[in-house]
Formats: structure tokens, C-alpha cells, sequence
């Protein structure tokens, strides 16, 4: 039982990182072919920061999956909170490093942040009807 649940978890976080690495080879593929001059120099550091954050979920799927249990909803808000502070950090960080490509570094966050809320809430959504 706990062999299936950890595949589940780890099925998701699979489908997730090939879903960021997608959208990443579509942006770098787009800037390629329109030229790189407005290509963000830390642009690595998106995909990798929603491929961090995805294991949270994941993880909590198959805790969940375990003990037939659903999580408290503060740990849920808490949960949702530290992933916020965690990108705001990352969003500034990344603004204050590379401030001549900082629009465009943040049009991109914006992208991958909204990318990574609607994989989130289905998956939640999922998780709920399950119940």
C-alpha cells in the first residue's frame, strides 16, 4: 500500500516536471527565435523554483494517500503562505540581481507562478474528490 502511494506522489511529480520543463523549452525556444536581448540571465532559477516547490504537494499526496487522513486546513493556509514568501523572495532576489531584465524576469514569474496555481488547485481539487 505505501509502494502505490509513493508512486502516486511520485507519478504527479513527474507529470509536473515535465509540464515545467516544457513551458521552460517553449520560453527559451521563443526567446531564441526572437532574439535573446530581453532574455533574463537568471531565468534558470523560475522552473527551478516551481520544480522545489512541487514537491511539497506531492509529498503531501502521499502522506495523505497513507493514512486516509485529510489535512488541517491551517496546515494547509501555512503551507500555501511559506510557498508565497518562498517565491516572493525568489521574485525579488532575482529583480535586485538582474535589474535591466527585470520586467521581463517578472512577466515570466507571473507566468510559472499562474502555471504552477492551476496544476496546484487541480491537483487539490483531485485530492478532495477522492474523499
Amino acid at each position: 500500500m505505501v509502494e502505490n502511494n509513493m508512486k502516486k506522489g511520485l507519478s504527479i511529480y513527474i507529470v509536473l516536471l515535465i509540464s515545467i520543463l516544457s513551458l521552460s523549452a517553449l520560453v527559451f525556444g521563443l526567446y531564441y527565435q526572437f532574439g535573446q536581448t530581453y532574455y533574463p540571465v537568471y531565468f534558470p532559477v523560475i522552473p527551478i523554483t516551481y520544480i522545489l516547490i512541487g514537491i511539497h504537494p506531492c509529498r503531501l499526496i502521499s502522506k495523505y494517500a497513507e493514512t486516509n487522513e485529510i489535512p488541517s486546513l491551517s496546515s494547509m493556509m501555512l503551507s500555501r503562505l511559506l510557498k508565497i514568501i518562498f517565491s516572493l523572495c525568489v521574485l525579488v532576489v532575482g529583480i535586485l540581481l538582474d535589474k535591466t531584465h527585470a520586467v521581463n524576469f517578472v512577466i515570466l514569474f507571473v507566468i510559472y507562478y499562474i502555471f504552477y496555481l492551476i496544476f496546484e488547485t487541480k491537483l487539490m481539487i483531485k485530492l478532495n474528490k477522492t474523499k
